[in-house]
């Protein structure tokens, strides 16, 4: 059986224009959140625009 959650995180476009970037976290074994990911460069996205990120399993 596959236990699904579902999270969100935002950004505003004046963030992305001043370097912030996403990070992207996983809750793995005994529920202990891990980072995974940076996602940065983000400035180039217009005001309005949404990027969604899925996770896979392997």
């Amino acid at each position: 059986m596959c236990r699904r959650g579902v999270a969100s995180n935002t950004l505003w476009a004046d963030q992305v224009r001043n370097g912030q970037v996403l990070s992207l976290w996983k809750a793995k074994q005994f529920k202990l959140m891990f980072w995974v990911l940076d996602i940065g460069h983000l400035d180039g996205l217009l005001p309005g625009t949404r990027a969604v990120f899925t996770w896979l399993t392997a």
